[in-house]
């Protein structure tokens, strides 16, 4: 049977418990028990974050997530494809975003993040091309499958118009459009994405910071504007759950203790407005 989502809905990305790796057996019930419906199996950080290309590991998430009464709602894919592909070559990061959505649709998780920008290092109309054939081949990919890749905002040498631009030319049975309010925030974009992303909204990554460094705080723990952001977010079509994407990277010790700290915040802040 497929989960359902609604506006109330909670969810908590797995990078919540770095520098450690994600474990279901450990992590999953501590997030039940904290009150969150959802996660975001987040594998940026590849095998560091979670073992996701051993089997195993996947089947006893897809386990150990039925019996808690946790959906997979979305897979943070690893690195990202043009100027966030590091050192593999662009073949490689596409490939390896391919897998991530095969990884999606066996977990039954619908949308995948990631970032694609432009690539810095050639001129601008090498790079686009280069970008545009990526996002096809992974179009290509992503179409039958239940799941859409998610662009992630703040690429690499795109204006927020022009982003979203890109991905409206997408195909959207395959494309949609994750904002991170924590990159807007430090970028000063949040109030163009919110005027101009419409129904592109696919997910999203709710987080804070001091508007100059990517933080990963908790809501209410940065200068985020949540009371002009919540009321907005309520006026759209968006269906998917509330995603946070915070860290507590010194506080491992007490998980619980974040976890409930985490709920209390979101109560508070976003829930709240």
């Amino acid at each position: 049977m497929t989960r359902t989502t609604n506006s109330l809905s909670l969810g908590l990305s797995t990078c919540i418990v770095r520098p450690n790796k994600f474990d279901p057996a450990t992590h999953l019930p501590a997030f039940a028990a904290a009150g969150f419906e959802w996660i975001e199996l987040n594998c940026f950080l590849g095998s560091d974050d979670f073992s996701w290309d051993r089997p195993a590991q996947v089947a006893e998430l897809a386990c150990i997530a039925a019996d808690v009464g946790i959906g997979v709602y979305s897979v943070h894919a690893e690195g990202g494809i043009g100027g966030y592909r590091g050192r593999r070559s662009e073949q490689l990061a596409v490939d390896v975003l391919k897998c991530f959505a095969d990884l999606a649709a066996e977990l039954g998780a619908r949308v995948v993040p990631f970032h694609a920008g432009l690539d810095a290092t050639q001129d601008r109309d090498r790079a686009e091309c280069e970008l545009r054939s990526s996002l096809d081949m992974l179009s290509h990919h992503a179409a039958g499958l239940p799941c859409r890749f998610g662009w992630e905002n703040e690429p690499i040498g795109l204006s927020t118009t022009e982003h979203l631009t890109w991905i409206r030319d997408l195909d959207p049975e395959t494309f949609c459009f994750v904002l991170d309010n924590g990159h807007s925030h430090i970028a000063d974009t949040t109030n163009a994405y919110r005027e101009a992303c419409g129904d592109l909204l696919g997910s999203l990554h709710l987080n804070d910071n001091d508007g100059a460094r990517d933080g990963h705080v908790m809501p209410g723990a940065g200068t985020f504007d949540w009371n002009g952001f919540m009321p907005w977010l309520a006026s759209t079509v968006y269906e998917g759950p509330l995603m946070l994407e915070t860290e507590a990277r010194d506080q491992q010790d007490d998980l619980p203790a974040v976890l409930s700290e985490t709920f209390t915040a979101v109560e508070h802040h976003i829930l709240r407005r």
